[in-house]
This record gives structure tokens, sequence and C-alpha cells, in this order.
């Protein structure tokens, strides 16, 4: 059961740190951890939960770096599309390379307790029933093709080659519809539509075990190679590799 010709939606790396250890405000962390200025940023107002984004461009990727206590997020994705579909990562293992070199970059700034590694993705069909059928393919499950909305889910430990931190291994498979609103012209009025796309799509978590102490920063840059390994093997052995 191979699973191959995923796009990816949206790639995350994930700080868990102690809150007391926050460190530069998220405009600063961007410039440090991507070597230019964000050219957006927002926070919560006062009152509301402490949370700030600063977000850019970045080599071939929007990039996105999201604060809060004790939990720093770098997202990468595609940039923005002109077309009704949103351009997905194509090219993921160039992609998980991209975002284990700035998540070395953030793990030297903070002292983190756990580190995950999370991508979204998916393959676009052209019948619910295509999709259905990939997802039997690819978990094993016996679901009549009628069914939609099907979840599967599984976590599967083991210890980091690299690292030797025992790390969280949960993989989600799904059936499900894109939905792109579009605006359409014609002699009327201009009215919205919606284009609705069959998918499969597959979530894949690597997650450390939570630590008592902090993780050193070799053991860090070790664990985000486990986490990558980890990732670029489930995607391309799938439920096979994941339980075997």
């Amino acid at each position: 059961m191979q699973q191959m010709n995923w796009q990816a939606e949206s790639l995350h790396c994930v700080a868990f740190h102690t809150p007391d250890v926050s460190g530069l405000p998220a405009p600063d962390l961007f410039s440090k951890i991507f070597g230019s200025y964000p050219l957006n940023f927002n926070s919560n107002p006062a009152g509301a939960p402490p949370m700030s984004v600063a977000a850019g461009a970045w080599q071939n990727f929007s990039a996105a770096l999201q604060v809060q206590p004790g939990r720093i997020e770098i997202i990468l994705s595609a940039p923005s599309s002109t077309d009704d579909l949103p351009d997905p990562i194509t090219d993921i293992p160039q992609a998980l390379s991209a975002i284990r070199e700035v998540a070395v970059a953030l793990v030297a700034l903070v002292s983190p307790v756990r580190l995950a590694l999370v991508a979204n993705m998916f393959k676009r069909h052209s019948s619910p029933e295509d999709a259905v059928a990939g997802y039997r393919s690819n978990t094993g499950v016996p679901v009549p093709s009628s069914a939609i909305d099907l979840t599967f889910g599984i976590n599967v430990r083991k210890a980091g080659e690299k690292s030797g931190v025992s790390i969280n291994r949960i993989a989600r498979w799904g059936t499900g519809v894109q939905q792109i609103m579009m605006l359409m012209v014609g002699h009327a009025a201009p009215t919205m539509g919606r284009r609705v796309i069959p998918v499969e799509t597959l979530m894949l978590d690597i997650n450390s075990v939570q630590q008592s102490n902090v993780i050193g920063t070799d053991i860090c840059v070790a664990l985000l190679d486990d986490l990558v390994n980890e990732t670029k093997n489930l995607i391309s052995g799938g439920y096979d590799y994941l339980v075997g």
C-alpha cells in the first residue's frame, strides 16, 4: 500500500518550551529564523489570550511564525495562487528539508521540552468513489464505495534512530471535499459559485514524548532529523511502514 503523489496544504513545526522563556517578539524572532523581516504582523488585543503572528515570504514558500506562551509554531505553505484552486506544495521532500532548516535556527534560540512536525496532505480525485477507493488502498480498511467523510487514525510509537527520544507517529487518513468559492460573472449581476473537489487526506503528526527536562540543542537537531525522516518514510511507506 504505497502512498504516492501526495500534495501538502501546509507543513508545521512546533516547539513547546517553558513559558517563562518566550524570548523575542514574533517579528524579531521571525527575522532571526528566516533572515528577513516579516511582511505582516498582528497580535491579540489586551485581555485576549496572548498570541502574535508574523508572516512573510521565504524561498518558495509563504512562511508564518505563531508565538504563544510555551509554544512557537513555524508554518510553511505554497504562495497564494491567482487561480481558483490554491497551490499546494508539490515537492514535499524539499519542503521538509526547508522546514528543518528554519527549525534548527529556532531550537538554537529557545529551550524546547518537546518538538512536533505536522504535514497536512491531500490527493484530488474526479469522484467521491475514487477518493474512497484510494482510502481503502492506503489503509486496508473495508468500506463501501458509497461511504463518505471517512477517517482512520493510528499512533505507533518508536524511539528516534538518531536522537533516541521516544516519538509518537500519528497518522490519520480520510476522505472529504475541498470547497472553492468563485465569483461568476455573466450577463446578469455577478454571483458567487462553489466548486467541490473530492479528496483523500493524510495528516501526519510526528512528535516527541514530553520530556521532564529541556532538550539540549544537539539532541534537538538529531530529533528534528528523526521527525523529518519518519515523515518521509510514512509518506512513501504508508500504513505498512507505520505498523511494520
